[in-house]
């Protein structure tokens, strides 16, 4: 690829979990600019993030929305005034209509586009969006996606898997690295905020409130031990999140009185490693997460993960090993794991020595070399 040429990522939000990729993209393609939809949605409280942006980007609209507009016409002065013939769009969520003007105008114009794509929940796209979706990867340079559920998708499509890449969704391990190596005065920090004991075992799940997340699983998972006092006397959930499933989850919480909970509605990102710090393991029991990047974020703590297997990042799970995958909509096999982990703290260790070994086969260095190989077929 040459190296006058102008790389713009288009996605929807500046979330700082995407900042370190960013900034390795940007060390080595200097004219890499990101383009933001819109500063925030409302159902994510992240904090101000920017200060840790090292990258040139541009925010269309600088105003909290609950989702992306599928239309913007800002979109139109921004690809006409600053494109040339080496211009190459990275093309992520932005908008239905967004993504088809960008689409076009580099069909068009003869500029090269690269998909950023998750592939779909539970391959739940109509006929007509299979077909848009195909139109639009057939004359694509290539598609990044992460892991090996993204690439079956788009391989049930009939894209040739030659021009899918493996985007390795990663986080920045050496951040979280600083937190893991004082875990126990993290654990003591939170554990002393919440009021927690240092004896008791602590399930964390991080998420949005969305009905295909399945928080509820895990509530009824803990409804099936009630008979046994001892563990939920000793048992409690960290639950991080908010979103618009919020209703139904707090009845639902109401109905469950004996659980103990401790809710925390949004945090800044750069805190959240200490409340990984405080858990003894992560619970995750959605039926549609593309990917999940709170699996990463959970082993590089050491934490071992029970999630499902419709979960994208269940590939880093190796049952039994570094934690365990489940079939969704089993709270009472999520139930068993639970207490399988709670009465055996040597396995919890074993499953914890494994879970940090997620940098040998899975990180944004990765991430880069594939980005770079995609990059580089387009000379």
């Amino acid at each position: 690829m040459n190296n006058s040429s102008k790389i713009y990522l288009i996605t929807n939000i500046p979330a700082p979990y995407r900042h370190h990729l960013f900034n390795k993209i940007a060390e080595n393609y200097p004219n890499f600019t990101v383009i933001y939809s819109l500063s925030n949605e409302s159902d994510r409280k992240w904090g101000n993030s920017l200060s840790e942006i090292r990258y040139n980007y541009i925010i269309f609209e600088k105003k909290i929305r609950s989702k992306v507009k599928t239309f913007n016409i800002k979109i139109l002065k921004i690809i006409i005034g600053h494109c040339n013939k080496n211009t190459i769009f990275m093309i992520g969520s932005c908008g239905v209509i967004n993504k088809y003007i960008i689409v076009t105008f580099s069909y068009i114009m003869k500029y090269k586009y690269i998909m950023i794509s998750d592939g779909e929940i539970n391959n739940s796209l109509s006929l007509i969006k299979k077909i848009r979706k195909k139109i639009i990867c057939k004359y694509s340079s290539g598609i990044l996606v992460p892991g090996k559920r993204g690439k079956e998708f788009f391989e049930g499509l009939g894209i040739d898997s030659k021009k899918i890449y493996n985007s390795y969704f990663s986080h920045d391990i050496q951040y979280f690295k600083k937190y893991y190596d004082k875990k126990q005065y993290f654990r003591d920090k939170i554990r002393g905020t919440l009021g927690i004991c240092d004896d008791d075992i602590v399930i964390l799940t991080i998420s949005r409130f969305l009905d295909w997340k399945r928080l509820e699983d895990l509530f009824e998972a803990l409804n099936l031990v009630k008979d046994d006092e001892y563990i939920l006397k000793k048992l409690q959930v960290l639950l991080i999140g908010n979103g618009e499933y919020t209703k139904p989850i707090v009845e639902f919480l109401k109905s469950q009185n004996h659980i103990k909970i401790n809710w925390i509605r949004s945090m800044a990102y750069n805190t959240i490693s200490e409340y990984y710090a405080s858990a003894d393991f992560f619970v995750l029991p959605s039926e549609g997460d593309i990917w999940g990047l709170v699996v990463n974020e959970a082993l590089s703590m050491g934490l071992p993960v029970i999630c499902t297997k419709k979960i994208g990042a269940s590939e880093l799970i190796k049952d039994g090993i570094n934690g365990f995958i489940i079939p969704a909509r089993k709270p009472i096999v999520l139930a068993n794991r639970i207490r399988i982990l709670y009465e055996n703290i040597n396995l919890r260790e074993k499953m914890s020595s494994e879970a940090i070994k997620i940098h040998k086969t899975w990180n944004s260095t990765m991430a880069i070399e594939s980005i770079t190989k995609l990059l580089n077929k387009l000379d």
